[in-house]
């Protein structure tokens, strides 16, 4: 809505002056900014279908395995300092799940960061970046290694832990 586009333009505005470049730590900060704009993301409960959560991920480049709980929303997304992405709620046994799919930020390495009660992990995917953010800390790694398992990108920086035949 209108508060999201106010935020892009504040984030935008701010983070222009940095050459369009962010650190991935400036790009954690401004996800956890995000979601918190978004808190109807997080009250959403759309049970997305399938197919919608398997479009969402291809737009960005990647195909998806398991999911980590069922999906609560789905939607298009303006990302931190310029872009979109896609932008993917799901219910899991430790709570709501966020993921953000960056196909256009570019990160070298995976960054955690803990703020104002989230703990945001951002990982290089693809040509890309994603982000993962839930409000238990505790239960990231666990996230991470869903993410690792399931979701493949084109170019093949992030492999599943199985090889399928």
């Amino acid at each position: 809505g209108a508060a999201r586009l106010a935020l892009a333009a504040a984030v935008g505005l701010g983070w222009k002056s940095q050459s369009g470049a962010l650190t991935p730590e400036m790009l954690a900060a401004g996800i956890v900014a995000h979601v918190e704009e978004e808190q109807e993301a997080l009250r959403a409960e759309q049970r997305v279908p399938l197919a919608t959560l398997v479009n969402a991920v291809r737009r960005s480049g990647g195909e998806l395995g398991e999911t980590p709980g069922e999906t609560s929303y789905v939607d298009h997304c303006p990302l931190p300092g310029g872009g979109t992405g896609e932008h993917l709620v799901f219910n899991t046994p430790h709570g709501k799940l966020t993921l953000i799919l960056m196909p256009s930020k570019r990160i070298s390495h995976t960054v955690r960061l803990d703020k104002n009660g989230l703990t945001v992990s951002l990982m290089p995917a693809g040509e890309g970046s994603l982000a993962l953010v839930s409000e238990n800390r505790g239960k990231i790694g666990e996230a991470e290694s869903w993410a690792r398992g399931n979701l493949r990108w084109r170019g093949g920086r992030m492999r599943p832990n199985t090889i399928r035949p």
